[in-house]
This record gives structure tokens, sequence and C-alpha cells, in this order.
């Protein structure tokens, strides 16, 4: 079975967390990390770990500021953040990769006139 690029992102090991292939100590730092859920997309998955019952009080505060991000690694008790990201688009009909080594062809578009003329633009 073919892995996706997230399960190829992030693993989880004994004694650390590997991350976009970074390795982050699970004795030192808390986690978030969420991805859509592979038996229904309409859902989210997420999942948290904090190494101390103090980062898991300052984690709660911080969190919700991050809701753009589908990872957050925080370093400490204070939960000083020092890594976040997103995941790559890898199933979006947005989304499209052309090969290696491959140029993209110059988009021609017709010229059309413009809907409206600004007075400040011709003088």
């Amino acid at each position: 079975m073919e892995r996706s690029i997230k399960e190829e992102l992030f693993s989880i090991e004994s004694k650390q967390l590997m991350l976009t292939r970074k390795a982050f100590s699970k004795t030192t730092h808390s986690f978030a990390v969420t991805t859509s859920n592979p038996l229904n997309q309409k859902y989210t998955i997420g999942w948290f770990a904090a190494h101390s019952p103090t980062a898991i009080q300052h984690l709660g505060r911080k969190i919700p500021h991050y809701k753009k991000y589908s990872y957050l690694v925080f370093k400490g008790d204070k939960a000083e953040n020092v890594y976040k990201g997103k995941w790559p688009l890898d199933d979006s009909a947005l989304n499209f990769t052309t090969a290696e080594n491959r140029t993209t062809p110059e988009l021609l578009l017709t010229p059309h006139p413009a809907l409206t003329h600004s007075k400040k633009a011709h003088k």
C-alpha cells in the first residue's frame, strides 16, 4: 500500500517525534498535529501530546492562536513555539506539480479594453 505524503512526514518513535524529517525529543517538547480524516474528508483528526502537566496549561492558552497550521511543536514547560507548519497539498484539485525540468508554457491571453478609464492615469 502506498504511503501518503503526511505519513512520510510524521512518525512517532520511542524517544522522539519526527515531523517533516526533523526530530523533536518527547521528554522536552509538546505537540499538536492535525490532518483530514482518511475515512471521511469532512472531519479532522487531532493529536495532542504534552511532556509535562505544566506544559498542558500553557498549551491550552496558546494552541487556539495557531488556527491556520497543521502541526505545532512547543518546547519546555512554558510551551515556547519552536516549530510550525502546514501539510503540503497532496490531494487538492487546485494543486498541480509539473514533471521535473519541464517548463510551463507562457499563458497567452487575448487583450481586452479596460472596463473603466481613470482620468489620473492619462495625465
